[in-house]
């Protein structure tokens, strides 16, 4: 399909559109329903992972105020299962790769990846039972595009201080 065609399959409105593809502001399994299988490139997430974020013990000192609950969503692992493993798994049926951005343990409820790649963020994005979270993994579906031309890494390595952003895990733009 080409991307008029998939506009039209949609019927809504892109947020904001290029020539190279179109970016939609509603709920994902509305879109995905519409879809045929393999007729996108690539699907790009960051969902919620499952960790009640902003509700957790010692929450108030290093999450203040990041309690999400986006359109009355709230990041608990009964919401994981029931809503992003389903939402995750249709988008797999509509790309030809995807990117999802996750953490353990919540992430091997997720079909198994083709691989495992993720960014490195020396400041920090979380605490665990080992101590500082540095590493935001990345579940690869599919294959590079191009990768006869060589292999690419897998991990970008953000080296810098901890930004003061409302995400609660911000990624880099590079």
């Amino acid at each position: 399909m080409n991307l008029q065609e998939i506009k039209d399959a949609i019927g809504l409105k892109p947020y904001f559109e290029t020539e190279n593809g179109a970016l939609y502001n509603c709920d994902c399994l509305e879109i995905m329903a519409k879809l045929p299988d393999k007729c996108i490139d690539l699907v790009l997430t960051d969902p919620p992972y499952g960790v009640n974020l902003g509700e957790h013990q010692g929450s108030k000192e290093t999450r203040k105020g990041l309690l999400v609950k986006s359109g009355g969503y709230l990041d608990t692992i009964e919401n994981f299962d029931t809503t992003v493993v389903l939402a995750i798994k249709k988008s797999l049926n509509i790309s030809l790769r995807s990117m999802v951005f996750c953490v353990p343990p919540n992430m091997w409820k997720l079909p198994a990846p083709d691989a495992i790649g993720g960014v490195f963020v020396s400041a920090a994005v979380g605490r665990n039972s080992w101590g500082w979270s540095n590493l935001i993994h990345c579940l690869l579906y599919g294959s590079a595009p191009e990768l006869n031309l060589g292999a690419k890494p897998t991990a970008i390595n953000k080296n810098s201080i901890a930004e003061k952003t409302e995400h609660p895990t911000t990624k880099p733009c590079e």
